[in-house]
């Protein structure tokens, strides 16, 4: 314990010298913390759309900087694979063919 009691002065200069790069440390944090919130939404909104609770709870308890929402939002969303674009395409066409009755 005594050996922490001990500080050289030139150490807590450089310690104190380290205050001028803070602006830049809360940018990268506000950065982060944007991205994560913007794939967080994205991955939640298609899990529930989706109706994978599973990983509705996962997502929404992990916290992991946008990593596990990424794998989420590439290889596991129902639809990845073009079938929101089928389904889209079947209501237009549901929606034209009520119109033309």
């Amino acid at each position: 314990m005594q050996a922490l009691a001990y500080l050289p002065h030139s150490n807590v200069e450089t310690l104190f010298a380290a205050e001028a790069h803070m602006p830049y440390f809360w940018i990268l944090i506000l950065a982060l913390a944007v991205w994560s919130l913007v794939l967080k939404g994205f991955s939640l909104w298609y899990a529930a759309r989706g109706g994978q609770y599973r990983w509705f709870v996962i997502l929404l308890i992990l916290n992991t900087l946008g990593l596990v929402e990424i794998v989420y939002l590439i290889w596991f969303r129902k639809g990845a694979t073009g079938e929101v674009s089928n389904t889209l395409s079947q209501e237009q066409n549901k929606g034209t063919v009520a119109e033309s009755d």
